[in-house]
C-alpha cells in the first residue's frame, strides 16, 4: 500500500506537467494542514 501511495503520488499527470515530483505530495500535505487547522 505505501509503495502504491508513493507512486501515485509522485507519478501522476500533475508531476509530469511541471516535471518535479514534489509538488503533489506538497499540495496532499497543505490539504491535510488546512483541514487540521479548520
Amino acid at each position: 500500500m505505501s509503495i502504491a501511495c508513493d507512486k501515485f503520488l509522485n507519478n501522476n499527470a500533475a508531476t509530469t506537467a511541471v516535471g518535479n515530483a514534489t509538488k503533489s505530495a506538497e499540495k496532499v500535505s497543505r490539504y491535510c494542514r488546512a483541514i487540521l487547522e479548520e
